[in-house]
């Protein structure tokens, strides 16, 4: 019973990806034609996906491929003379030939049709493998593929409707069988031979599926895909023969908190990738039954926010709320610690827990008040609050300032901006910190490796400076006293801001130009976002010596730059807990 302790870690994880949600965006019509497919899977199955195949897409996707590789050419990534294949009509060529001895627009175009899809459906201790093309002529799709299979000992079976090709291999249960509107590739033999492959009841009668696809944002898509993630979860997990059983219910209970989940993929042009996903929530019954409530619906992102951030930043989190999702952190945690206590503490002696922490973990209280006013000497309610209400970021990039060879200046700014309602409050945080901070690095036998001032910026700002002194391996100071690093926290009368010196002073000196996504196609609704933008990296690294960085970190950040301008990545959530992320890339 000692195991229910492993339930902390998982739910805590859980909790944050529930946290970061909002509302929700609109549902959408169906996709009927890589839907069409759907008839030849079972009701049972646990994943599918389809892909268009038309040739329309054909060519998108071939131009998209084609500026990737321009690309990839110009850096020298790849000796393409060694390959024989540089475009997706090649690959297509290449394997079209092999399998029907024609290239793709003469042996395989005139019977293909517009949709492709895999599935998955249970089996035994394992999955059944389905494959499913749709075709405009069977007569035509079974002569070409007819010779090759009748060379590889494949042996054929005309029925009415249909022609059933199996291995010549009591061992190989491998089935493939053309009918009228499909070509179907079976990893076993198949059941629906006299259906002419559509099963009965198959995919488009199971909710889950139809609930997850519905919940997926857009209308339009190039490929869709389907996982009812418990199911394949708990499949896994009964697998799995040395887990001992209660593991394993263990397990169960935190796999059905995941409801089944949606894909959607896109293209753009010739250089925009985008991926939608749909996670709906599973059942909360065990959340209940534990006394945890889920977080009523965020505030959406205020994009203009991200003015206050640096506009050559190469990363930016941006998110709101930090105080309601510490506060529903709260609630697990106390809801950990009252419901599992007796397991927690054998668990932390038996794994070298100190007095301390299992005393913490017996609490039922609200642990950051408790943990800040004890260890920090700050009152959460009074000092933090009123700037964790509303929007945050965190961002990076590399600092302008930087000079190889000096101190006080990394390669690296990074830093943390909180939109604050009460300047007076954030004030009094900064103060209170350069009171408190010192005490409590002492305590932990800091030895004057840290040096925390505070000091007046230029723009009038009143900051803390926490200088980091240089130390050998040991972690003994030296007598040069140099200091190596150097934070600065400050706040002004809208913003608390910490980081590196660089950073912190250009965002409280609104001196930043402001941060620009390179993509704005986000999420209806979003509540977290995180960008990556890439075109300021070729920019700075004209300005520094290779040597300076490392020599392979330089060619990976050059190529990384030239191939990838940016990557955003969405968040949002809706009033039934479902969560939603989409991941735009933009290629350069």
């Amino acid at each position: 019973m000692q195991r229910k302790w492993i339930l902390i870690p998982v739910i805590l994880v859980l909790a944050l990806s529930i946290s970061i949600t909002t509302a929700s965006p609109t549902w959408q019509a169906r996709y009927a034609a890589l839907e069409s497919l759907a008839p030849y899977f079972p009701a049972d199955a646990v994943a599918y996906a389809a892909v268009r195949t038309d040739g329309a897409y054909v060519e998108v996707i071939d131009s998209l491929v084609n500026r990737f590789l321009s690309n990839v050419r110009e850096l020298n990534m790849i000796d393409f003379s060694e390959i024989g294949m540089d475009s997706v009509q090649d690959v297509l060529d290449a394997a079209a030939d092999q399998f029907v001895g024609r290239n793709f627009d003469t042996g395989v175009r005139p019977w293909l049709g517009d949709a492709a899809a895999m599935g998955l459906v249970p089996y035994q201790d394992n999955f059944q493998v389905i494959i499913a093309l749709s075709i405009t002529d069977q007569v035509k799709a079974t002569s070409a593929i007819t010779p090759w299979l009748t060379r590889n000992n494949w042996v054929s079976t005309n029925g009415t409707g249909y022609t059933l090709f199996t291995q010549d291999n009591e061992f190989d249960a491998t089935t493939i069988a053309v009918f009228p509107e499909a070509l179907l590739i079976s990893s076993r033999r198949l059941p629906t031979i006299e259906t002419k492959g559509k099963f009965v009841p198959d995919l488009t009668a199971n909710f889950y599926y139809n609930s997850a696809l519905a919940l997926l944002p857009e209308d339009n898509y190039d490929l869709i895909g389907w996982v009812d993630t418990p199911l394949v979860l708990a499949n896994a997990v009964g697998a799995d023969n040395f887990r001992q059983t209660e593991d394993k219910l263990l397990l169960a209970a935190l796999i059905r908190l995941f409801g089944p989940t949606a894909f959607g993929g896109t293209i753009t042009g010739d250089n925009v990738i985008a991926l939608d996903m749909a996670q709906a929530f599973g059942n909360k019954v065990g959340l209940e039954s534990l006394g945890i409530t889920l977080p009523e619906t965020d505030t959406p992102l205020d994009p203009a926010f991200l003015s206050n951030i640096p506009s050559d930043s190469v990363f930016v989190a941006h998110g709101t709320d930090l105080d309601g999702k510490i506060g529903f952190m709260t609630q697990i945690v106390d809801s950990i610690a009252q419901n599992f206590a007796p397991f927690i503490t054998p668990a932390l002696y038996g794994y070298g827990g100190s007095s301390a922490l299992t005393a913490l973990f017996s609490m039922n209280s609200s642990l950051p008040d408790i943990a800040l006013a004890n260890i920090m000497g700050l009152s959460y309610e009074r000092d933090l609050r009123p700037w964790l209400t509303s929007d945050y970021a965190i961002f990076g990039g590399f600092n302008p300032g930087f000079e190889p060879g000096t101190t006080l200046h990394s390669p690296i700014g990074f830093g943390a901006a909180f939109k604050s309602s009460d300047p007076a409050a954030a004030a009094n945080f900064v103060r209170i910190l350069g009171r408190e901070l010192p005490i409590t690095l002492g305590a932990l036998g800091s030895k004057g490796s840290f040096r925390v001032m505070p000091e007046t910026l230029a723009s009038g700002t009143t900051a803390l400076s926490i200088t980091l002194i240089e130390y050998d391996y040991t972690g003994q100071l030296l007598d040069t006293g140099r200091p190596i690093f150097e934070y600065l926290i400050g706040a002004n009368e809208s913003l608390v801001v910490f980081g590196t010196r660089d950073a912190v002073q250009s965002v409280l000196s609104g001196d930043v130009g402001g941060f620009q996504p390179i993509q704005t196609n986000a999420l209806p609704n979003t509540g977290a976002a995180v960008y990556a933008n890439f075109m300021p990296i070729l920019d700075i690294l004209q300005q520094i010596n290779p040597t300076d960085i490392g020599e392979a970190t330089y060619r990976d950040l050059r190529r990384l730059a030239s191939l990838v301008d940016g990557l955003t990545l969405t968040a949002a959530g809706s009033a039934n807990d479902d969560l939603f992320a989409r991941l735009t890339v933009t290629l350069r």
